[in-house]
């Protein structure tokens, strides 16, 4: 037997499934099929030997063993078993999709791998392009049933057709920008003995080419999650995320340098300690790398160049600045930057420099046409409608509709209410389906029979291991395996208490429950999961959490939450900080008791950031006031002033003495970046009533993207302007100092004179417009 299935059996030897793992592999007689088997469930997550079933997983093995006789024969075998034979590319729900994929694509394949990575990629263009989801991942078929999703699901789509067809993916991602709010993934495919990048579902006739050229080289981590053998990439490892490797691969991309951390405690080495390196990124510390000292204190790694956020949590929050731009080592005692409590601290933070290093001019693209297909779920709809749970499906998110079953919805329906709560709370917090971003199943009649009060349902909980792993477990999985991590231990007690007819919640990663009109924390929940143990090897620092409660007041302008202002607490489950919700985001606020961090961050056009945080320290039955405050930028910082080409201003008539201000904006039809920054526009209400908008295409105008038909729609001064070429755009580009060929290209001028422009999408550029143009105004 093949030492992946002793490994196997090694791991699972305490586990639930264990025996019916172990004989369903033995139960095929094909040598190599048992070896793939046995490697995907030694690597695979703990919540997918919960969640998948048997027969899924055997898809990717079965084809696993064609592709390997045929098309990867000659492929090193880590790279086979890696990133073709491997099932779980993210958090995508796992289905059997492979052979799905392998038969729509497999008379597409010829001689060159390149061209076969071309015409996939123009495949999956012609099948899926980008829209604005929540964080959920469909799973591949449901995205391609779909015809959309968000730049995580496209390339998750992608690498799922290039593994159907033998081709090494692999998707490749930025958690967040250092120089605008946001993250992106894409893709690598392993083509000619090299990994290439590709922008997922957004071909190119060339590889190693896509709209994020320029932002990757401003970058300041790229990486790539790991499930199987790490040997050969082990000079690359960043870290243990979630269970999960992370291999570095910013190298490739931006320019970095190679730094050493080596951090204390008064006299004490810090041997083996988790912290995190974060970015500030829509107003908050997260992290880009979860990083662990050696015995020495010591981390090393290779990182962009700017500047940088430790955070780590000894009894209370650390935040050390670290500016990376002239120094490679840094000797850090934790007890020099002691919190100083609800004071706030003004720090202006650098970002990696515009970089041209990426840039490369690409053929023209072949023309392909992208199929608008049918909504997926039509029939589920109509039976929901028919059988009176129209209320239900309604209250269901826009992409619960495109996958949920009509199992599930009859399982959540008839719910009991045992306490008469009203309507609303019956329907959002009872027979609601949805707690998270979990994927559903049924699993609430089963439970009904199963517990009778929540002293049943916390005792049951007392004997669960947990893991650090980040893949969530299904409520049914954590119920039959009782290994899972500890936000799937809570997404299944909310299951059993609405199962219950208890109305319940998840909010700020705290479950609530409603008793005597409110929602009240379950605060013997947070205590027993306190107490559970960790069944893998991860360290974590053990911290009891605080279940008395605290009031806050804010003062100031909340809308901003999530942008321009955070408010966030140490999960010691995920040991960083946690953004709270923002539905719990008001004015007067009732929170457990702790330590929490707000700040708050302005951003310059540059993407450096004038920003304030304050630790506040919020102790049991208080009450606190905090109000936010920004740091301000000078207003030189966000203005230039560049003239336009000659050329531009006669065909927009633009005249020399014109003080009009309006926007400039050379888009590309059904193209992610020109629909990001539609969809941004259209939130600004003002900019739509009182912004000049000239719309100008390269070639023809065909009246085929919905964002920008709405925007010319729901704007009152707009032009359109086709066929300008591709010399004006050049040209625009080069005036304006951004990359010409990445659309959109956008210019805010006032005349002839642009005093804000940038190129492809810039998370939050309609509020930047929007900002500017009032400040010019004033000017």
């Amino acid at each position: 037997m093949c030492e992946y299935f002793i490994e196997t059996e090694d791991r699972l030897k305490n586990h639930t499934f264990a025996d019916s793992i172990k004989n369903f592999i033995l139960s095929f007689e094909d040598e190599e099929l048992k070896k793939y088997l046995s490697f995907l469930y030694l690597h695979m997550p703990y919540a997918d030997i919960a969640n998948v079933d048997k027969e899924v997983i055997l898809d990717y093995a079965k084809l696993g063993v064609n592709l390997r006789n045929t098309r990867c024969k000659d492929l090193d075998e880590d790279i086979f078993l890696n990133y073709v034979l491997f099932h779980r590319i993210g958090s995508e729900k796992i289905v059997a999709n492979r052979t799905f994929f392998y038969e729509l694509v497999k008379e597409m394949l010829g001689e060159s791998e390149t061209e076969n990575v071309l015409k996939l990629n123009y495949f999956c263009g012609k099948n899926v392009t980008y829209r604005t989801t929540d964080i959920r991942t469909l799973d591949p078929i449901t995205v391609y049933e779909s015809s959309f999703g968000r730049c995580g699901e496209e390339s998750i789509f992608a690498v799922s057709v290039f593994r159907a067809a033998g081709i090494p993916a692999r998707q490749i991602y930025v958690p967040l920008w250092a120089h605008c709010d946001d993250n992106h993934a894409w893709v690598e495919v392993f083509v000619d003995n090299d990994w290439h990048y590709l922008g997922a579902c957004e071909p190119e006739e060339i590889l190693d080419k896509g709209w994020f050229d320029d932002a990757s080289a401003r970058a300041m981590i790229v990486k790539n999650i790991l499930y199987g053998n790490i040997k050969k990439e082990a000079k690359d490892y960043l870290g243990l995320n979630a269970g999960l490797y992370e291999i570095n691969q910013t190298k490739r991309y931006a320019d970095t340098k190679h730094i050493k951390i080596y951090l204390y405690a008064g006299d004490k080495i810090l041997s083996n300690f988790d912290f995190n390196i974060c970015l500030m990124n829509f107003s908050m510390f997260s992290p880009i790398i979860k990083a662990k000292t050696d015995v020495y204190g010591e981390y090393e790694t290779d990182i962009g160049i700017g500047d940088v956020f430790l955070s780590m949590y000894i009894d209370k929050n650390y935040i050390i600045p670290l500016n990376l731009k002239d120094k490679n080592s840094f000797y850090i005692d934790i007890y020099d930057f002691e919190p100083e409590y609800n004071k706030y601290k003004e720090i202006f933070i650098n970002v990696p420099q515009a970089s041209t290093r990426n840039r490369k001019k690409s053929p023209k693209k072949r023309e392909s046409e992208y199929k608008i297909k049918e909504f997926p779920n039509g029939k589920v709809r109509e039976k929901a409608v028919s059988e009176g749970m129209e209320k239900l499906w309604d209250i269901l998110s826009e992409k619960d509709k495109r996958d949920i079953s009509i199992e599930v919805l009859r399982d959540c329906f008839d719910s009991k209410n045992i306490y008469n709560v009203n309507g609303e709370i019956y329907l959002n917090y009872i027979q609601n389906p949805r707690v998270y971003f979990e994927h559903l199943t049924v699993c609430r009649h089963f439970f009904r029979d199963k517990f009778t009060d929540i002293e049943s349902l916390l005792d049951f909980i007392k004997g669960i291991g947990l893991t650090r792993e980040k893949p969530i477990t299904g409520a049914m999985g954590v119920y039959e395996t009782r290994i899972s991590n500890a936000l799937s231990v809570k997404i299944f007690a909310v299951n059993v208490l609405r199962s219950m007819g208890i109305a319940s919640k998840l909010v700020n990663a705290d479950v609530y429950v409603y008793e005597n009109g409110e929602f009240r924390l379950l605060s013997e929940l947070s205590k027993i999961l306190d107490t559970l143990k960790y069944i893998d090897s991860c360290c974590i620092k053990e911290e009891v959490t605080n279940t008395e409660m605290s009031k806050l007041h804010i003062e100031g302008d909340l809308s901003g939450f999530g942008e321009s202002f955070s408010i966030s607490k140490y999960d010691s489950f995920e040991n960083n900080l946690i953004s709270l919700d923002k539905s719990s985001i008001k004015e007067n606020m009732e929170l457990p008791a702790g330590e929490y961090v707000l700040a708050t961050q302005n951003r310059l056009p540059n993407g450096n950031i004038c920003a304030k945080y304050n630790i506040l320290n919020l102790e049991s039955d208080t009450e606190n006031e905090v109000k936010l405050e920004y740091m301000q930028a000078d207003i030189n910082d966000m203005l230039s002033t560049f003239i336009l080409p000659r050329e531009l201003e006669d065909r927009l008539n633009i005249s020399d003495n014109s003080d009009e201000i309006r926007l400039i904006m050379w888009m590309e039809e059904e193209e992610e970046p020109s629909q990001h920054i539609a969809n941004d526009l259209l939130l600004k209400d003002e900019l739509l009533k009182n912004m000049k908008f000239d719309l100008i295409f390269t070639n023809e105008f065909e009246n085929k993207d919905s964002a920008i038909n709405e925007l010319l729609e729901k704007s009152l001064y707009n032009d359109i302007h086709t066929n300008f070429g591709e010399d004006l755009q050049e040209a625009f580009g080069r005036s304006t100092f951004v990359n010409h060929e990445t659309l959109p290209i956008v210019a805010l001028c006032k005349g002839n004179r642009a005093v804000y422009a940038f190129s492809g999408y810039q998370v939050g550029s309609g509020n930047l417009i929007e900002k500017i143009s009032n400040l010019i105004k004033e000017k």
